[in-house]
C-alpha cells in the first residue's frame, strides 16, 4: 500500500427485528474507523435485494434464537445472499445450537458478550475469507467432539495417523493459539509476527494435518495430544475463534 492511498471502508448491512438493538449496533459500528453502515433492515425476505442495492460487503444478522436463525425464511435469505458473507450475532444463550447455521453458508457466529473489538475483528476476518465462531461455541464443539464415542466423527479424522511431527515449532505455537480460540490478530500480537504470517502458518498446518478448517485442526490436535484440551478449551465466552474458510 502506498502512503496516502485511500482506505476503502467495509460496508455492513445490519439485519435485526429489534429496532432499538439495530439502531444501537448501527451507532456503535458507525463510530469505528473503516466501517460504513450501508443500511439497516428487519429480518425479511428483502435482505438479499437490499444487500445488493446498497453495495454491502457483509451482512450482520442479529438473532434471538437458534430457531429464528435456522428458520426456512432465513435459510432462503442465506442462500440468496451468496456470495455475500453473513455473520450472526446471537443474543440468546443457545449458541451451541447454531452449529447447523455453519452448514447453511453462515461465515461467522458471534456471542452476545463479545466486545466491539472482537466484533470488528470477526467482520474483517470473514471478509478476508475466514469463518469465525464464538469461543464458547468453539470450546463446546471441541469438548463434545473429543468426548464423543458415538462414531459420528468424520471418518478421515478418526483413521488418520498422527502428523504432529511434521509441524514446525511456529506452527505448533499457532495451533495452540487457534485451539484457545485466539483470533489471527491476537496470535500475531503474541508471537510478534504479522497477521499475514499467521494466515500462512494456519494454511500450512492445515495442509500438513489434512484438515479443512481450524476447528478440525484444533480437534485433531486435542485427539493426538498436540495441545492440552483442558487449558485450550477454557477461553472467555466473549471472544471469537477463527476457522479458516
Amino acid at each position: 500500500m502506498f502512503w496516502g492511498s485511500p482506505i476503502v471502508p467495509l460496508n455492513v448491512l445490519l439485519a435485526c427485528d429489534h429496532g432499538l438493538v439495530r439502531h444501537a449496533l448501527g451507532a456503535l459500528l458507525r463510530r469505528q474507523p473503516g466501517i460504513d453502515v450501508a443500511g439497516e433492515t428487519a429480518l425479511q425476505a428483502r435482505i438479499p435485494e437490499d444487500a445488493v442495492a446498497l453495495g454491502a460487503d457483509i451482512v450482520l444478522v442479529t438473532v434471538d434464537s437458534a430457531e429464528r436463525a435456522t428458520s426456512p425464511q432465513m435459510r432462503a435469505v442465506y442462500e440468496q445472499l451468496q456470495p455475500i458473507p453473513v455473520v450472526l450475532l446471537n443474543l440468546a444463550d443457545d449458541d451451541e445450537r447454531l452449529l447447523e447455521a455453519l452448514s447453511l453458508g453462515i461465515r461467522g457466529i458471534i456471542d452476545k458478550n463479545a466486545d466491539a473489538t472482537h466484533l470488528l475483528d470477526a467482520l474483517h476476518e470473514v471478509l478476508n475469507g475466514e469463518t469465525v465462531i464464538s469461543k464458547r461455541l468453539a470450546s463446546r464443539l471441541v469438548v463434545e467432539y473429543v468426548a464423543s464415542s458415538s462414531g459420528e466423527r468424520p471418518r478421515d479424522l478418526r483413521l488418520r495417523e498422527p502428523r504432529g511431527s511434521e509441524l514446525s515449532e511456529r506452527e505448533r505455537d499457532v495451533l495452540s493459539g487457534l485451539a484457545r480460540g485466539e483470533s489471527n490478530r491476537i496470535i500475531a500480537e503474541r508471537m510478534y509476527i504479522s497477521v499475514h504470517t499467521v494466515r500462512a502458518h494456519v494454511r500450512s498446518l492445515m495442509q500438513k494435518l489434512h484438515v479443512q478448517n481450524r476447528v478440525q485442526a484444533a480437534t485433531y490436535a486435542f485427539e493426538h495430544g498436540l495441545v492440552e484440551s483442558r487449558r485450550a478449551a477454557g477461553g472467555h465466552a466473549g471472544g471469537t475463534a477463527g476457522v479458516a474458510g
